[in-house]
């Protein structure tokens, strides 16, 4: 979504100035913060200079309010962020409404102009103050564009700043060329005065086409034809597709897939990148076979698929393929660089990985699944889907056809003979119709329903908890003092319990410690963990040590099988985010 929105704040900001509200306004006004007449040529130094200022206001307060954002809805589950997208296209769409006249919404129609007051001595200070309260509204019709940018804000967690320094932008270059060229300026305001009228209805149509789109989801598909710098001057294809010769061009090929695909997004680098410098898909299309991973450190579906995962780069890298993992984090301390650094090296991972901390390329790929995996071919086309675990064997014979082709798109012959898929040794395989136990999410805002207790779940609240008698199958229950956060709880107390009755094999729980490190014991049926069925992070004496935020595994049986788990937590600074069962 990213450059599209940009580009629809940028132009917001624009049209906001040449409202017919505004525009007529901005000669007198600067020209009062300046002191001067804008008409004088010689005041065109002292006009800019107070403009300058001026914009420097009203960026400063759309700056705070990006931070503003950024930082509440960074926070957001996917799930919510979906429901924004859709309640802010209606809001937008009601905004297009009023500006078309369709509808009349009261409060658009407030003014909100500043009083000058003449007693006052123009100042460079006194031009910025004025730009502060500018942003806070000068006039009617600004409201249903700015309302607009702030709606895009609040679907885009991440790009809230650089939505509304966008917006400020449009705004602050169309001051700025009034203040520089303010003789002319004057004469362009007198005379566009009768095409005012026309004025609202355009914008209104402009702000329509961003509301539905943003409804829709469809806003960030019109980066696509434009997302990738394709290289031009490719070698002729000389492999055999259908309808396409093996003297036809580039070009010939492109169109044939066009009908078919969708070229591949750009990704967004925000958070920062591991295994490699930054890197961009623009400069590997045309080289390589791409498959994007997008995954979650603390995600027990991802991490069963990373077998998979290094087992084909070890094989495919030296032919062509490319793997970028993309890790869009679930929970709040899955953001931070080092968390997802250590985690990269645990898990042997060596192929690129790039941190999407605020789904930005999670929401631009139009995905909301961990994990989901992509195909893009040698021409940047996404060829291939696929949502969740396994399909492993269809997925390398997909990535066989497309380095396959691309051996073929460079002139380097053919690729070697097939190789038999083999089932990595570490790989795990999961019957999911033997698993009664549903993830269990521990956080006051996503919980799924399974919390026991009856005293429930109350955000930014400690809670002191108590078992109750009977314990229900597949809810989670706990005691002790614990204070409930977003996405986890948080043991205040010096001990705590965790209790669960759950049907499955393996049992991970999703968890760290705040300061320091906790010790946990795990009891399975009222017994310590027995030797063959405690999970490979439970020491012999049936305890976990609790330090970095990570998944850790308590329970690994060999048959499926259901069993009342009892944690006991020694310590407080616990912190539990959810449960995960195999």
């Amino acid at each position: 979504m990213g450059s599209i929105s940009l580009i629809a704040a940028f132009v917001a900001g624009l049209i906001s100035f040449l409202n017919p509200c505004v525009l007529p306004l901005v000669p007198g006004f600067l020209g009062y913060l300046s002191g001067v007449s804008l008409s004088d040529p010689r005041s065109r130094h002292k006009v800019f200079i107070n403009s300058f200022f001026f914009v420097l206001g009203f960026s400063f307060v759309f700056a705070i309010l990006g931070v503003l954002l950024n930082s509440v809805l960074a926070a957001t589950s996917q799930s919510l962020r979906v429901l924004l997208s859709r309640s802010g296209g209606i809001i937008i769409i009601l905004f297009a409404c009023h500006l078309l006249g369709i509808i009349r919404i009261p409060i658009l129609e407030k003014e909100h102009r500043i009083a000058l007051r003449t007693g006052l001595k123009p100042t460079y200070f006194l031009s910025f103050i004025f730009g502060a309260v500018f942003a806070v509204g000068w006039t009617p019709c600004v409201g249903a564009l700015l309302g607009g940018v702030l709606t895009l804000a609040a679907t885009s967690p991440g790009l809230s700043f650089i939505l509304l320094m966008s917006y400020a932008l449009g705004l602050g270059v169309s001051f700025l060329f009034v203040g520089f060229f303010s003789a002319l300026a004057i004469k362009v305001i007198s005379g566009s005065a009768r095409f005012f009228k026309f004025f609202n209805i355009g914008v209104g149509f402009f702000v329509l086409a961003l509301g539905i789109l943003i409804f829709s989801g469809r806003l960030s598909s019109l980066v696509s034809p434009v997302s990738l710098n394709i290289r031009a001057g490719l070698a002729p294809a000389t492999v055999e597709l259908p309808g396409i010769s093996k003297d036809d061009t580039w070009q010939a090929r492109r169109a044939m897939k066009e009908k078919k695909y969708k070229m591949a997004n750009e990704l967004i680098p925000q958070g920062g990148f591991i295994n490699t410098g930054p890197l961009r898909l623009a400069d590997l299309v045309g080289k390589k076979v791409i498959l994007l991973d997008f995954w979650t450190y603390s995600c027990i579906n991802c991490l069963r698929t990373f077998p998979y995962l290094k087992d084909w780069y070890s094989r495919y890298k030296d032919s062509g393929l490319e793997i970028i993992g993309v890790h869009s984090p679930e929970f709040e301390f899955e953001k931070k660089y080092d968390n997802v650094a250590a985690a990269v090296k645990k898990l042997g991972i060596t192929f690129p990985v790039v941190l999407d901390n605020d789904h930005s390329n999670l929401s631009l790929y139009g995905t909301v699944y961990w994990p989901t995996k992509y195909l893009i071919d040698i021409d940047g086309f996404i060829v291939y889907k696929h949502i969740g675990e396994g399909g492993y064997r269809e997925t390398e014979l997909k990535i066989r056809e497309l380095l396959a082709e691309r051996k073929g798109v460079l002139g380097q012959g053919r690729l070697s003979a097939q190789k038999e898929s083999v089932v990595p040794e570490d790989a795990v395989e999961v019957d999911f119709s033997k698993i009664k136990t549903p993830e269990i999410y521990l956080g006051s805002q996503t919980t799924r329903g399974n919390f026991g207790n009856s005293e429930g779940l109350k955000y930014n609240e400690v809670i002191d908890y108590k078992l109750p008698a009977s314990l229900k199958d597949n809810e989670v229950y706990i005691e002790g003092a614990w204070y409930n956060g977003p996405d986890y709880l948080e043991l205040k107390s010096a001990k705590g319990r965790i209790v669960l009755t759950c049907q499955a094999r393996v049992v991970n729980i999703v968890a760290g410690a705040v300061d320091g490190e906790v010790p946990l014991k795990i009891k399975i049926d009222g017994k310590a963990v027995s030797e063959t069925i405690r999970g490979q992070d439970v020491s012999q004496e049936g305890g976990v040590m609790v330090r970095a935020f990570d998944l850790y595994n308590i329970v690994a049986e060999k048959e499926y099988g259901k069993h009342e788990l009892e944690i006991e937590v020694e310590g407080s600074g616990f912190a539990a985010y959810a449960f995960t069962f195999g």
